[in-house]
């Protein structure tokens, strides 16, 4: 072989060196960079963790901040119900202390009930601390009837559900701000809300037509004991009947029975009658459709 042709094969071996050379490079480049990548959820989800826990810890400092600055403390809020039947003379009385207190300062108390005019209320010491007591609209007596009525058929189940809830959301609600005045500056703290609508009680009733048309109920009375419970049932007619349910062994069960309703016809309404300890008896009705 000539010297051309040992030239060329040195050539060609060199170039076959540096392309595997530097393919082995570029190999562990990439796998170097695929490394990194696959890092990069984690990392990117340990620092936000990182971020939350700094923000939770930040807002935690504030609130202590805050709660260290306030003037006075939170205020105690004790709600009395009405004991009357048409539901008023129910009451709220709030209760609190000042951190710091100008000598001679007059302490007031704002309020306003379900968004209404702002009132000031009568605010008076007791010992150290201060207490203002703010009267509340009328609270419903009667208690809260939830119905859930099926009815047995050869065609599919039918349910019926109604309420008597009144919706309490947006009623009751007591806004107040409390002030100090002295030297002819007013000073007045955050607005602070409560709600004062409390419902005397809440009966759950659960009642089922069956095929030979006997009626089976549950009842759950929440919010104090009854003394006597009665399923109700009143026909096209105008008939009514009735049957006092079985007292259940511990107040959180429910109360159950039967009322034989076949000879009725045709259902107009059930409902249940509830006669509490202190002689006040509730009676409400579902009016029934499709029966």
């Amino acid at each position: 072989m000539d010297d051309t042709g040992r030239r060329w094969r040195t050539l060609v071996v060199g170039l076959l060196i540096l392309s595997l050379a530097l393919n082995l490079y570029l190999f562990r480049a990439i796998r170097r960079i695929a490394d990194r990548v696959e890092t990069l959820p984690s990392a990117w989800t340990s620092a936000l963790n990182s971020l939350e826990s700094r923000v939770t810890s930040l807002q935690g400092s504030l609130s202590n901040i805050e709660a260290a600055q306030a003037w006075y403390s939170a205020p105690q809020i004790d709600v009395t119900p009405s004991t009357s039947a048409d539901g008023q003379g129910a009451s709220a009385r709030l209760t609190w202390t000042f951190r710091e207190l100008a000598e001679g300062a007059t302490v007031g108390l704002s309020y306003r009930v379900d968004d209404g005019s702002w009132q000031e209320a009568d605010v008076r010491r007791a010992g150290a601390a201060y207490e203002a007591v703010i009267p509340l609209p009328s609270q419903p007596q009667t208690p809260i009837f939830d119905f859930h009525f099926t009815q047995v058929t050869g065609r599919p189940t039918q349910v019926q559900t109604e309420s008597t809830a009144p919706g309490f959301g947006d009623q009751g609600f007591v806004d107040y701000i409390i002030h100090a005045s002295t030297g002819g500056v007013t000073k007045s703290g955050a607005p602070g809300r409560f709600s004062g609508m409390k419902p005397s009680g809440h009966a759950i009733v659960s009642i089922t037509k069956q095929r030979n048309g006997s009626l089976t109920a549950e009842v759950t009375y929440i919010a104090g004991p009854a003394k006597k419970i009665d399923l109700l049932a009143v026909g096209d007619s105008g008939k009514q009947l009735s049957a006092s349910l079985r007292e259940p062994p511990h107040p959180q069960q429910a109360w159950t029975g039967t009322l034989d309703a076949s000879g009725l016809g045709k259902l107009e309404k059930v409902g249940v009658r509830v006669e509490l300890p202190t002689g006040e008896v509730f009676e409400k009705f579902m009016g029934l459709s499709g029966n």
